[in-house]
């Protein structure tokens, strides 16, 4: 009774995390695919287009911008501006915001590779020869698609990814040679300093693009406090226009107050002349 209390809990679970979040995560982009890579045509690159494509080249890290790949740098950063500013999609912008705009589906393939790295090995084997060597193929699998797809805006991102799933090919490769060789001394030396020569690779591209973030976000900074700096400046500059119309208008109304008054007028417009005063009694 409990094993099958338990089986249909467990076929329900499936429904609802491997084959129900994904499909959920796939309707959702893919009724928003349009908005997530918006249709944008570039005829030739612009002054302004061109500063756009370079500042995309400097923020993302991408390789450096030639005179031909301007016009499709030009629609990338459009695109980016553009589904940037759309606030229908900024929900989904877990699932979008890393790759770039034709790649909107990617987060589906990262759930599924992590789930035939996972979940899936259990099913397909039960020695650990044979989950170690389908780990392995699906390591190899996702490696290639990386490198073929590229699916990251930054181009560190893409080689840093990459970098990663080998250092987890390497990881089976070095238990699979520790479970089949028993044990070796040898064997476990080799497969260790590989897996010391990964990572220190993927720390020497993690310290990288963390160099390049700083550096951009110090550039950043920089224009910031020119901005700031130009609007204080003339901000001042209106303040002192305002304070001199307003002194000026002080120093008028004083004049006018200090003024001599001019003498009433009756009705026809001549000067009224005060009575006399009355004689003194005698």
């Amino acid at each position: 009774m409990h094993l099958f209390v338990y089986t249909i809990y467990a076929i329900l679970a499936v429904f609802v995390w491997p084959v129900g979040v994904p499909l959920l995560y796939f309707t959702l982009l893919h009724r928003h695919k349009h908005e997530i890579n918006p249709s944008v045509v570039v005829a030739a690159p612009s002054d302004a287009g061109s500063a756009r494509a370079r500042s995309v080249h400097a923020v993302y890290g991408r390789a450096s911008a030639s005179a031909e790949a301007l016009a499709s740098e030009e629609r990338l950063a459009r695109q980016l501006e553009i589904r940037s500013a759309n606030g229908n999609i900024r929900h989904l912008g877990l699932l979008y915001t890393p790759y770039e705009p034709h790649m909107w589906w990617w987060e589906i393939a990262e759930i599924a590779r992590r789930l035939l790295s996972t979940s899936f090995l259990l099913v397909v084997s039960r020695g650990a020869v044979g989950r170690l060597f389908f780990g392995i193929m699906i390591s190899l699998a996702s490696t290639k698609l990386l490198a073929v797809f590229e699916p990251y805006i930054s181009d560190s991102d893409d080689n840093l990814a990459e970098m990663l799933q080998w250092l987890v090919t390497v990881n089976l490769l070095a238990s699979l040679g520790i479970v089949v060789g028993h044990g070796s001394a040898a064997l476990a030396v080799a497969s260790m300093s590989l897996q010391v020569v990964a990572l220190g690779a993927a720390f020497v591209l993690i310290k990288n693009d963390i160099t390049r973030e700083r550096k951009v976000f110090e550039e950043a900074m920089e224009e910031l406090r020119k901005d700031i700096d130009e609007y204080k400046s003339a901000l001042e500059a209106t303040a002192g226009d305002y304070t001199s119309t307003l002194a000026s208008s002080l120093r008028g109304a004083a004049l006018l107050r200090e003024a001599p008054r001019a003498p009433p007028t009756d009705e026809a417009g001549a000067a009224a002349v005060a009575p006399p005063p009355p004689p003194a009694p005698r």
